[in-house]
């Protein structure tokens, strides 16, 4: 079992709070991940890594979610894991990159055009609620779907379009929409009280009523959407945060979630 005490310079760093502190240990975890690819670890990942996790926690996100994509590292090898289950296999549902997909220290870029990365999350049963982090706007002139799936006529995507300032959300059959300025940072959709709901930067921006739980089997991806297999409406939009959750998360989560994803992006100055 390994802890860090997040030190820089003969100085400790404080990591939410006004004393020192080990790591969270699910962020120690993550932090042995990365650097298991070659990365070399610096305070800001650490403070990151803890910063994230320790805060979900808090709010009880973390505990809702299957997978958390953290993107720290810059490279295709330390952005694929899935923060929740540190396995490099499938059922783990950590990232394989497909196409043209950039890398780097402020997270991973498709291209627009054949790049997308593959979750392998395709439990209908497990599709309740998700969300990104983009820290850039996207094409302007083709309509793009972000991070989902969908069999027939239902699914389970997101997506924040520059094309026709519309942002759009569905779980299920029931869908969920708003028309006006869509700008980078943290988008999610989820449902309460019977409500789907899309919050844009800790704001609930769309609600329409929730018609029935999803029967979509096809894997998620991040950049594109998975369409019975069919991939499209490729995203070049660069993600700094992805998370995919089987419990609804409610609306008070999800603002706070924003501030929590946000309040982390600022950590690595790709915010």
């Amino acid at each position: 079992m390994v802890y860090y005490m997040i030190r820089h310079n003969n100085s400790i760093f404080n990591i939410g709070g006004s004393i020192p502190c080990l790591i969270d240990l699910d962020a120690s975890k993550v932090i042995e991940a990365v650097r298991s690819t070659g990365v070399t670890i610096t305070p800001a990942m650490m403070h990151y890594a803890h910063y994230l996790i320790s805060n979900m926690k808090a709010i009880g996100t973390w505990q809702l979610c299957n997978a958390v994509y953290g993107f720290v590292g810059g490279t295709a090898a330390s952005h694929k894991w899935n923060w929740k289950d540190l396995r490099d296999v499938d059922a783990a549902f950590r990232l394989t990159f497909v196409g043209g997909v950039t890398h780097s220290a402020n997270g991973m870029q498709g291209n627009g055009t054949t790049g997308y990365a593959n979750t392998f999350y395709n439990n209908p049963t497990l599709k309740r609620s998700l969300g990104y982090y983009v820290n850039t706007l996207g094409n302007t002139g083709v309509i793009e779907l972000d991070m989902g799936s969908l069999t027939g006529a239902n699914g389970f995507y997101l997506s924040n379009r520059v094309f026709n300032n519309f942002i759009y959300s569905s779980i299920g059959t029931s869908n969920a929409f708003y028309v006006g300025a869509v700008p980078k940072g943290f988008y999610n959709s989820s449902v309460e009280a019977g409500n789907q709901f899309i919050s844009v930067n800790g704001s609930v921006i769309g609600r329409t009523a929730y018609l029935v739980n999803p029967s979509d089997t096809n894997s998620i991806t991040i950049g594109s959407r998975n369409a019975d297999g069919a991939i499209a409406f490729f995203s070049n939009k660069r993600f700094g945060f992805s998370y995919i959750a089987g419990s609804f998360f409610t609306e008070s989560q999800s603002i706070q979630q924003s501030q929590i994803v946000t309040n982390a992006q600022n950590i690595l100055n790709r915010a």
